[in-house]
């Protein structure tokens, strides 16, 4: 049901900051702490879009992740020119916040 069109369509309508961190899961495999952390300076286009993830598990985690050019676009158009990419806070293992 998620890989549904129908079904992932009204995300983007209702909560598109869900919407994306969803597709961008999907679509690279990437945990979901990892997508939330994501900042704008992490949206990388050389030598192809991609995001640079540094907020691993562990230090084998931290890599390079090509996504999709269309994808790429798409969020970066609808998030702000520096930080945080996504709304969500960003939390430290078991639901710690960071200060």
């Amino acid at each position: 049901k998620v890989f549904a069109r129908s079904y992932v369509e009204t995300w983007h309508k209702q909560d598109p900051d869900f919407y994306y961190v969803v597709v961008l899961a999907m679509a690279t495999g990437a945990r979901i702490s990892e997508l939330t952390s994501l900042t704008r300076e992490q949206f990388k286009t050389l030598p192809l879009p991609h995001i640079k993830i540094l907020d691993a598990k562990t230090a084998a985690g931290v890599r390079t992740v090509p996504i999709p050019e269309t994808l790429f676009k798409e969020i970066l158009a609808r998030s702000p020119e520096q930080g945080q990419v996504f709304k969500y806070q960003i939390r430290l293992g078991k639901g710690v916040l960071t200060q």
